[in-house]
């Protein structure tokens, strides 16, 4: 196929994402694992993760499944809420999952200030 423009290009390619991306999504049940949502679903890994999904919708159908094979699908907020439940209170990475607490502010502003420090001198 020819395109003549970048902008016809740039379409096809996204059409062909989206494609792969809901193959994908219909290969591992089509909803989330916790919840049953089927809107705004992510891959998360369960197992080794070695790359991104996101950045492997190009490769080989079979590479892309072996990564795909360690993910099950979690809506948007299910899968924040596994993240979140990892980090800390009181840390710079809890206040970066949403938690605003005053520990995990404390925690932002001493990392901010230590990452501003270096950039000054």
């Amino acid at each position: 196929m020819q395109y003549y423009t970048k902008e016809e290009h740039r379409e096809h390619q996204l059409e062909w994402i989206n494609k792969r991306r809901k193959e994908a999504v219909e290969y591992l049940g089509g909803k989330c694992v916790n919840c049953d949502k089927t809107e705004d679903l992510h891959f998360h890994h369960t197992k080794n993760k070695y790359f991104n999904i996101g950045s492997m919708w190009s490769w080989a159908r079979d590479a892309l499944y072996r990564e795909i094979d360690k993910c099950v699908l979690l809506c948007k907020l299910c899968h924040k809420n596994i993240h979140r439940s990892k980090a800390e209170h009181g840390t710079y990475a809890r206040y970066k999952t949403g938690c605003k607490c005053k520990e995990c502010n404390l925690a932002n502003r001493d990392y901010t200030r230590k990452i501003r420090s270096k950039f000054s001198k």
